[in-house]
Formats: structure tokens, C-alpha cells, sequence
């Protein structure tokens, strides 16, 4: 397979939906900003623009293969039934809108380097902090729509995804829900099985999906990769050695028997199957909120190293949790903190990673007495919502003040089986909007605001070309651990 076939699946984007004639200043520097290193899930997806004035549109008619009678016909017969044919289509939807902002300082360093205001201010306003904020935006939206429309999903042990049945409460640690080279061999079957109704035509064991012309795409963790490569004595390695496939380490892909595996750890969802400790936080969590004081004269420096964060008393140097027990949280554990709790994927008031406010955090420090917990970075998030909720045991903590959940848990590591892009489609109202002529109601100048802002929704398309595969997976514990185990 030529290498660049991974990046034919790559190399799709919001912006590709617009004639680049209506391109302005700032397209070019977004376009460019979707071919980085860490953006995975994104051009997977399709990309079109919604006619004018249109927030739902039909499209992707096709028409569908009749039946054949081959039976014979009458010798002296004068009349034939006519083949039916009918017709299929799609629905497109656009009735979102996503957006984000940065505000710059007088004193910013930006102000400093170039003309505030100028043509060059914004685009490295645009490049050093707006650009972050949309493709991760986006990345999100294109990985939520994988797990949403996703009809084909299994277990590492090969059982159907099922919520109560076969779900995320029955991945464990054992080597029973990590992954097996052959489970990629069954998905290449049954996409040529599937292949008829999704292509009209019938796919082989080779190219189970008619057209698409290039190799299935493995997309899942580092830590599934490293499974993968400690099968020495398995047929994986034995093909990799005897039938000459490849290795391809920079990049992070490998090839084996018309696969390419490639690897991101942003496909990890962590904390998401089965609760070891899910603790309520009990305190507001203001922005910078979380990491150790640098002024602290005992101990300022994190690692030895790194003054984060700010101090005086704007910033609360921990989060305040209900009761856990010693032990429950331990330095380097990578907890999760979230407001929005889901048992969608087997698992009672498990982690909703697809909600907005749920983000993972590294442990520093644990204070088990006072129930708090430090980080090693500053938290970029604001948690000053109360509102009741519901302990693990099912108690109503009506009383209880609560500002969200901070969960500790198994974590899922999908192997997304691709053949095909476009499993679903982002249906554009406007292209990435910078809007940097914003009216300033405050009483002195002092900070400068630039957002940006789209309408566009992502759309199911075709759900038969890909499957996800639900693992464990093995982790050298990032945050401290040294030895290897299944996480």
C-alpha cells in the first residue's frame, strides 16, 4: 500500500465544503490549521454547504437495485411486468451553532509584537489562540458523532454492544477485553456482507467496501498499539516478519494485511466504564482553580520545576470533595471531572464524555483527610453550578450542595474500524466566522475580544462503512506507575 493512503483519509476538513472564490483573509490559515499532527477524527467525516436560507435539505438520492425474475417467459407471450425500481434519500440538518472567544490584554504579549488591530494582530490572534478552539471543537463533534450514529459496536470479547446486557460495566482488566488481531479480519467480513445495501454492490473479502479503493483505517490508542506489538509470538508478528508488511514507527502507523493502524491517544475515553470512586465536588471551581500555590513557601514548585498557575486569594489551590476514603485518589491517577452523568453505555451515573464540561485532570497531591484533591495544572473550567444530585448508592443528596463529580474509573479504549469515510455528514449554514470588530460597552479600554462562530450540525450518513471496538487496554500509568497493567 503507498503511504499516502492514510493521508487520502486525512485530508478532509469544514473548509473544503466552500468554494475557496468566497475565501477571505483568514481561510487559508484555518484550512490550514485541520492538517495538524493531532487532528484525527475530523476529516473522517463529509463536509457540505447548505443551500441559502435552507436549515434542512434532502439529498443523497439514490436509486435502488430491483429484483430479476429469471424465470422463463411464455413462448407466444406478448407483455412483461415491468422491473420495480424505487428510490432512496437522505435528510441533512442545520440547527447549531458552535463558538468560542479570546480576550487579550493591554500588557498581552501579542500587543507588544504587532500593531493591535492590525491585519497581522489578527491572524496571529487567530493562530496562537483562536485555532485551538475551533478544531477541537470540531474534532469533538466529529468523534460525539462516531459513538452516536455508530449501528455496528462490540466488546473486546467479541459480544455486540448492548446497554445492560453487553456494555462498559463488563470491560475489566482481564485479557479477555483486550484486542485480538483477528477481530479486524470479522469486521472486513461483515462490511462485505453489509456491502449491497450500502453500495449497491457486493464488496469482497479484500475490498469489502466497493469504491473505496484504499486500505481499512484502524484508529484507536497508543495503549492498543502497544498490545498489538507485544503479540511476538502471534500471527500478527509472525506476518509482520515472514510476509514483509510493514512498520511505519514515525507517524505512528503500521501496515498488516491491507490495514493501517494508526494511533492517537485523544480516541481514549477515560473514566467511562465501571466506578471505582465517584465523589461530589463540594466547593465552586472558579477558572485557575486546582494547582498548587506558587507562592507556597514550602513546597511552589511543581516537579521541582514549574511555578503554575496564579496565586493570592483569587485562586482556591484544590478542589473540595465530599467523603472518600484514603487511598480512593492517589497521585498520578488521571480522574475526570464533569457535571452531566449518563448510563447510556451500561454503567449507572457514569462519565458523559460527550457533554462540554466534562475534562480529565492529573492528580499532584491527595488530601484525604480534608477530602481535597490538587492538580498538576490549573483548571480551565468553571464549576459554580449547584444543583442536587444522586450518590452512587443511590441516595438523594438533596441537601448537599454539589457543583459536579469528579470520577475515577475504568477506562475505554475504542478500536474504530474504518472502510470508508464519511460515516456522517457536517451540514454547513456559514463557513468559520472571525468576528474581531466587536463593540466595546466597558467604561476604559483594556482588553480586546475576538470569537469565532459557525452554524453547521453533523448529520448521520452512512453507518454500515465503520465499527467500533470497546478494549481495555494495557497503561504504564502516566503519572507515576512504572510497570505495565491493563487499564
Amino acid at each position: 500500500m503507498a503511504v499516502g493512503a492514510y493521508e487520502t483519509y486525512m485530508d478532509s476538513n469544514p473548509m473544503q465544503s466552500w468554494d475557496r472564490n468566497v475565501w477571505d483573509e483568514y481561510d487559508v490559515s484555518i484550512n490550514t490549521g485541520f492538517h495538524g499532527h493531532e487532528v484525527n477524527f475530523t476529516p473522517l467525516m463529509n463536509y457540505v454547504a447548505m443551500p441559502n436560507g435552507a436549515d434542512t435539505f434532502y439529498t443523497g438520492n439514490e436509486v435502488l437495485r430491483g429484483h430479476v425474475n429469471h424465470n422463463a417467459v411464455g413462448l407466444r407471450q406478448r407483455f412483461l411486468d415491468a422491473m420495480y425500481v424505487d428510490t432512496r434519500r437522505k435528510k441533512l440538518e442545520s440547527a447549531q451553532r458552535h463558538a468560542g472567544k479570546v480576550q487579550i490584554h493591554e500588557f498581552d504579549e501579542l500587543n507588544n509584537r504587532f500593531d493591535k488591530g492590525s491585519r497581522r494582530w489578527f491572524l496571529e490572534v487567530l493562530r496562537a489562540r483562536l485555532m485551538g478552539s475551533i478544531v477541537e471543537t470540531h474534532e469533538k463533534i466529529a468523534r460525539d458523532a462516531l459513538y452516536e450514529y455508530a449501528l455496528h459496536q462490540f466488546l473486546g470479547n467479541g459480544d455486540t454492544f448492548a446497554s445492560g446486557t453487553a456494555d462498559f460495566s463488563d470491560v475489566d482488566t482481564s485479557a479477555t477485553y483486550q484486542v485480538d488481531v483477528t477481530m479486524f479480519e470479522e469486521v472486513r467480513l461483515r462490511m462485505a456482507e453489509r456491502s449491497l445495501d450500502m453500495r449497491q454492490e457486493w464488496g469482497t473479502y479484500a475490498n469489502p467496501v466497493p469504491g473505496a479503493g484504499r486500505d481499512m483505517l484502524v484508529l484507536t490508542t497508543p495503549n492498543v498499539i502497544y498490545d498489538i506489538w507485544n503479540t511476538e509470538e502471534g500471527r500478527f508478528m509472525r506476518d509482520l516478519r515472514e510476509l514483509q508488511d510493514t512498520r511505519i514507527i514515525n507517524g505512528g502507523r503500521l501496515q498488516w494485511r491491507g490495514i493501517t493502524f494508526a494511533e492517537t491517544m485523544w480516541a481514549r475515553l477515560w473514566n467511562v466504564g465501571a466506578i471505582t470512586t465517584q465523589t461530589a465536588i463540594t466547593g465552586i471551581v472558579n477558572f485557575g482553580d486546582g494547582a498548587v500555590d506558587p507562592d507556597d513557601d514550602d513546597a511552589p514548585q511543581v516537579d521541582s520545576i514549574y511555578l503554575v498557575g496564579q496565586s493570592g486569594t483569587a485562586q482556591v489551590h484544590y478542589i473540595q470533595l465530599s467523603d472518600f476514603d484514603a487511598g480512593a485518589y492517589v497521585a498520578g491517577n488521571r480522574v475526570t471531572l464533569h457535571t452531566a452523568r449518563t448510563s447510556d453505555y451500561g454503567v449507572t451515573n457514569g462519565v458523559d464524555f460527550t457533554d462540554g464540561m466534562t475534562m480529565e485532570m492529573e492528580i499532584y497531591s491527595v488530601d484525604a483527610t480534608n477530602n481535597r484533591l490538587t492538580f498538576r495544572q490549573p483548571i480551565p473550567n468553571e464549576y459554580v453550578q449547584a444543583f442536587a444530585y444522586t450518590s452512587l448508592g443511590g441516595t438523594a443528596n438533596t441537601a448537599a450542595t454539589c457543583y459536579g463529580f469528579c470520577t475515577k474509573a475504568q477506562d475505554i479504549h475504542p478500536i474504530i474500524v474504518v472502510g470508508a469515510r464519511g460515516m456522517a455528514t457536517f451540514a454547513a449554514r456559514t463557513k468559520v466566522r472571525i468576528n474581531d470588530n466587536l463593540i466595546d460597552t466597558a467604561d476604559l479600554p483594556g482588553v480586546s475580544r475576538v470569537t469565532w462562530d459557525e452554524y453547521g450540525q453533523m448529520n448521520p450518513w452512512n453507518s454500515d462503512i465503520y465499527e467500533i471496538i470497546f478494549c481495555s487496554a494495557s497503561s504504564a500509568g502516566g503519572g507515576g506507575r512504572s510497570s505495565v497493567a491493563v487499564a
